[in-house]
């Protein structure tokens, strides 16, 4: 059985969220504000110590705990979660 996420903190969407959250329903299909990168890496990767600084990072900074809710709500919401597993 899935474990419930708890809630840090609920936010209402700022302007910029509200617009590209619009645009991703209007055309789910679109690629609008979607940007992808990618590197290469020479030499051996410390997998442990990538993972661990990933979490790091998701641990410190809520907008990496954040999902965005919409459905059955009068106004959507940015909901930050405690934890998260990256």
């Amino acid at each position: 059985m899935k474990k419930k996420a708890e809630i840090e903190k609920i936010f209402p969407l700022t302007p910029m969220q509200e617009g590209m959250l619009f645009e991703y329903l209007y055309n789910p299909d679109s690629q609008a504000y979607f940007e992808q990168m990618w590197y290469g890496i020479k030499g051996e990767l410390n997998i442990a110590a990538c993972e661990k600084s990933f979490q790091l990072l998701v641990a410190k900074y809520d907008l990496f705990r954040s999902i965005f809710v919409y459905k059955n709500l009068e106004t959507p919401r940015r909901v930050v979660l405690k934890t998260v597993k990256p």
